[in-house]
């Protein structure tokens, strides 16, 4: 358990410090992609509903457009006011749908704690950083050689 801790922890002081760099605080679009990444990474758990809104939010923010995200995102509203909270995975769905902030920081590692949170594995999040987000693999590949 210290050692997944451990693990969520480094990997969320680089993105800290890349993202930091990045200046991607106003980018939702990057939020929205990273968020994504994670979504493609649960997708063998996701029931049908969450698959279609992953799909209504990767056409928005691939295309800037969506009939479908509106539905989902009211959709989502009404779950959570109904609810009170999310569950993890949906909470990951959400932020793929949403654009309230872009990438900062604090909004990277939130993200991270949720991929973990969801049972991704360390190499998952590794890959859909990497992936995701500018820089992340060269920062991490210093780091984990003593040069960052």
């Amino acid at each position: 358990m210290t050692n997944d801790l451990e693990s969520q922890a480094d990997l969320q002081a680089v993105l800290g410090q890349v993202l930091e760099a990045a200046c991607l605080e106003n980018d939702v679009c990057e939020r929205a992609m990273l968020a994504l990444a994670f979504c493609d990474l649960l997708s063998p758990r996701l029931d049908h509903d969450q698959r279609s809104a992953v799909k209504a939010a990767r056409e928005f923010w691939t295309f800037q457009r969506s009939e479908a995200r509106d539905s989902w995102l009211k959709a989502y509203s009404s779950k959570l006011d109904s609810q009170g909270r999310l569950d993890t995975v949906d909470r990951i769905v959400w932020s793929a749908l949403t654009a309230p902030d872009g990438l900062s920081s604090y909004m990277g590692e939130f993200l991270v704690g949720l991929a973990f949170e969801a049972g991704l594995s360390r190499s998952a999040v590794l890959q859909a950083l990497s992936s995701s987000v500018p820089g992340f693999g060269d920062a991490w590949k210093h780091r984990t050689h003593g040069t960052f």
